[in-house]
């Protein structure tokens, strides 16, 4: 009879020393510059090098949805829930609103996390359904930053984030019955600033 040999493609090793990750509920990661990020769903976000050593700051009040690291610059793009005042119009009670945050990793600041270079609503002052965003990139030089949303559409901002100063635009879905913006969204083109980020998911 013909014996099948078992053959180890891969060679594993638990990793050690990362115990305080055994409880975290991780809703989000993204990696660069050498780093390994995580968000959580408590509105953490922790910074993991390649010697194991992590660094935690709180980024959002709550659930960290998305993150995005740069690959040429120093710089995260978070989108999470933030508490305020009252819960917005759209909103489910007991839910925060969504804001996109960046921070320049360069720049620590005094509370012990990292400069924020821009903090923004995502819906504020858009006539779109609130609905759950999907995927997010943007452009390297920091120009565009493009959201995709569960309906098919796609929120841009661009203009001059580095100084909180972003102008928000919306592409509508492509056609009837969009299907839900997936991970396909293009990284978008750095000379775009008319937010060249398009879906290959659409």
């Amino acid at each position: 009879l013909t014996q099948w040999r078992r053959l180890g493609f891969f060679d594993k090793e638990p990793v050690k020393g990362l115990e305080e990750f055994e409880n975290v509920r991780v809703t989000s990661v993204t990696s660069g510059r050498g780093q390994t990020i995580l968000g959580d769903a408590d509105g953490w976000i922790a910074l993991c090098d390649r010697t194991m050593c992590v660094h935690k700051f709180r980024g959002f009040d709550s659930k960290v949805n998305h993150l995005l690291a740069l690959s040429q610059h120093n710089v995260l793009i978070g989108l999470g829930e933030d508490h305020g005042a009252k819960i917005a119009d759209g909103f489910p009670s007991g839910s925060g609103i969504p804001f996109v945050k960046i921070w320049d990793l360069d720049q620590p600041s005094p509370e012990g996390g990292y400069n924020i270079i821009c903090r923004h609503e995502l819906y504020q002052g858009l006539h779109v359904n609130k609905v759950a965003v999907t995927c997010l990139t943007a452009s390297e030089d920091l120009s565009v930053v493009a959201l995709g949303l569960h309906s098919g559409s796609v929120v841009v901002l661009h203009g001059d984030l580095r100084r909180n100063r972003p102008v928000k635009r919306v592409l509508p879905p492509a056609g009837r019955g969009a299907a839900p913006v997936a991970m396909g969204l293009q990284r978008c083109r750095a000379n775009d600033g008319s937010g060249g980020g398009s879906s290959g998911g659409r």
